[in-house]
């Protein structure tokens, strides 16, 4: 309780109250102990410095000769961090819970986004004015955004590995900077500060954006009433080791991402919590304290480093340490090339999305392939063993009804042993579909597109596959 015992010798028990129970929480008390019986149960107190504290109690009356009531004795525990332990499971259950759903969801939604990546190109070719041309560009720009929401939707409940590419660091800080211009409060101001030439990083670029706007995020909370946050990137040679959150940062090259507020600071207690899963200072509603631990855990795995300078009443600045990238930045786009066409050999496509199979069925049409369709496994296989020497090709979704693709991969190599197959999934980033990949992969697979895939690389794909040596498991 944080009282010493000569403070509370004589002191009724109501000195610790904290206000959390009601009176009808204390009337059952007594009135089950005054009645002559044992009551056990849970209480919020408050220590002398005024934290609460959850307690298990027991409180047992104590009769006199003549049988009354004269005495009580309580036991006590503090469970305060026993309760903390329950509620991070729970907690880490309901994100589990949040993991599954998201996959559903992003499966959902890239067999949405792909029919409409699909048209685009046949959009394009039928309507060649610059307005609408300028249209389908922009539903194709919104269309893939779409879908890198998705991969980010996956990447934090599920825990998916993005692309590491090399990253342009000046385009990652002005792409938040952006988002925080258009969506924080009027009375933020929002500035950049960067290097005339800053150095590129190698990294996931969704992952990377998403603890740069964790971090505008937390500064946009922590000045309610307005003020500045500032988004820089510098490079900077590290020549001695400098402490980090996460370690001790090597000598080396770095660039380094920093975002800096004007507000309220962060307390000195505060300062080793800020990065423990689900601690936050923000009300319940604002915050689940997961926003840190998982940029911390991003810029890990990106061999990076987190330092934070703050004092109360004078802002803080988080500042991020990813190694420089030697590599050339992601050279620009080679030049458009013409989608390779076909010598009108059969292709088979396999999808339980309509809309999928009709769209992927017009594109090979157009480019020269005769072209069967089929709902799953069951009547792709009766397909096949109809027109046997003639599908060349089978473009399969590996998760169907009835009949997956792996099932359908493994009949094939039965019954038709020199058909090439394609497989593509909405959820080809997601471990828990790692092993059907795995298995498609001994089957002398490919690797499987993901979905939403745009017409130029279902095209290829089909071109390249039918070029290549003859599959073997």
């Amino acid at each position: 309780t944080g009282y010493a015992p000569e403070e509370l010798v004589g002191a009724s028990v109501r000195i610790l109250k904290s206000g959390a129970q009601d009176s009808a929480f204390y009337r059952n008390l007594w009135e089950t102990v005054l009645g002559g019986n044992v009551w056990q149960g849970e209480i919020i107190n408050r220590r002398k410095d005024g934290t609460l504290y959850n307690e298990e109690t027991t409180i047992t009356p104590v009769r006199d000769e003549s049988g009354k009531v004269s005495h009580f004795i309580s036991i006590k525990q503090d469970i305060t961090s026993r309760k903390q332990v329950e509620l991070q499971y729970l907690r880490a259950q309901r994100m589990e819970g949040i993991g599954l759903l998201a996959s559903g969801i992003a499966h959902d939604l890239n067999n949405v986004l792909a029919p409409v990546l699909l048209s685009i190109e046949l959009l394009q070719a039928m309507h060649q004015d610059a307005d609408t041309q300028e249209i389908l560009h922009t539903v194709e720009q919104s269309a893939r955004r779409g879908a890198d929401i998705v991969r980010q939707v996956l990447t934090f409940a599920r825990g998916v590995k993005g692309e590491r590419i090399p990253l342009q660091s000046k385009h990652l800080v002005k792409d938040i900077v952006r988002v925080a211009k258009e969506t924080f409060p009027k009375n933020i101001e929002v500035h950049v500060r960067m290097d005339t030439e800053v150095a590129n990083v190698e990294g996931d670029p969704t992952q990377i954006h998403q603890v740069l706007l964790n971090l505008a995020v937390n500064a946009r909370d922590a000045i309610p009433d307005g003020g500045r946050i500032t988004l820089s990137a510098h490079n900077v040679q590290v020549r001695e080791a400098l402490p980090a959150i996460n370690g001790t940062i090597p000598s080396g090259e770095y660039v380094v991402l920093g975002v800096k507020d004007t507000g309220i600071g962060i307390a000195a207690e505060n300062h080793p919590r800020i990065f423990e899963p689900f601690f936050t200072t923000k009300s319940a509603n604002k915050g689940t304290g997961l926003g840190l631990p998982t940029a911390l855990g991003i810029v890990k795995s990106h061999n990076g480093f987190f330092r934070v300078v703050s004092e109360p009443g004078k802002g803080a600045e988080f500042l991020v340490y990813l190694p420089t990238c030697h590599r050339d930045e992601s050279s620009p786009a080679p030049p458009a090339t013409v989608a390779p066409r076909g010598n009108g050999e059969t292709v088979l496509v396999v999808d339980d999305e309509p809309g999928i199979r009709s769209i992927t069925s017009e594109i090979l049409s157009r480019h020269g392939y005769r072209v069967l369709i089929a709902a799953d496994g069951t009547d792709a296989m009766a397909l096949v063993a109809q027109h046997r020497s003639k599908v060349e090709v089978v473009v399969t979704d590996v998760m169907m009804p009835h009949m997956d693709g792996v099932a359908l991969v493994r009949s094939l190599r039965k019954l038709a042993p020199n058909t090439r197959v394609i497989a593509f999934s909405g959820l080809s980033k997601d471990p828990t579909l790692a092993p059907k990949i795995e298995e498609l992969r001994r089957l002398g697979l490919p690797p499987v597109l993901s979905k939403p895939l745009a017409a130029p690389e279902l095209l290829m794909a089909v071109h390249e596959v039918l070029n290549s040596s003859p599959q073997t498991a």
